[in-house]
């Protein structure tokens, strides 16, 4: 029929492995939040630990920290390159509040949507570090059990210790941080 798509040589492209980056799951949405809560620039550092583990665990990471760049013109990674590139773009912007995501729709890849993220929320962690420092001194037991205290106490620390580090590598890299 005059009508039906071009068969697809097989031999010419590869099914891809489960094992590399540029493999995307056939459940995988472009329209999907990663994780939740979205970030709304005062939840920075949580979200980008979540958006870390989250892009960790779909063998995504490599897109983000520099490590996959993209291809040239004439490599066959191109096109997986610019697929997974714009799901992740998607991922980036639906996992943003609707008065930050449109800010990031123009920006050309999900390393520069990252680098630009950080950037702009990162710089909020002095003031955090306070709060965080604050209200570890100032935390009491109360009516909570004595795991609850210990949990809280425990989520502050490694809050704190985040943004510690966070702050720290920042300083190393100046700005080119994943």
């Amino acid at each position: 029929m005059p009508n039906d798509p071009p068969a697809i040589d097989s031999s010419s492209n590869p099914p891809l492995v489960v094992s590399s980056p540029y493999y995307l799951h056939p459940s995988a949405q472009p329209g999907a939040a990663l994780i939740t809560p979205t970030l709304n620039g005062d939840n920075y550092p949580t979200w980008h630990r979540s958006m870390l583990m989250a892009l960790e665990a779909k063998n995504k990471i490599v897109f983000v920290n520099g490590t996959l760049t993209k291809p040239t013109s004439t490599s066959p990674n191109l096109p997986y390159w610019i697929r997974c590139n714009s799901m992740l773009q998607s991922w980036l912007v639906h996992s943003t509040i609707p008065s930050i995501s449109p800010s990031l729709l123009w920006i050309e890849t999900a390393r520069d949507i990252w680098l630009d993220l950080h950037d702009r929320f990162s710089q909020h962690n002095a003031p955090h570090i306070f709060e965080i420092r604050r209200a570890i001194s100032t935390h009491v037991q109360g009516i909570d059990s004595l795991s609850a205290y210990y949990n809280t106490l425990n989520g502050y620390h490694d809050e704190l210790s985040f943004l510690s580090h966070l702050a720290v590598m920042y300083m190393l890299c100046c700005g080119n941080l994943c």
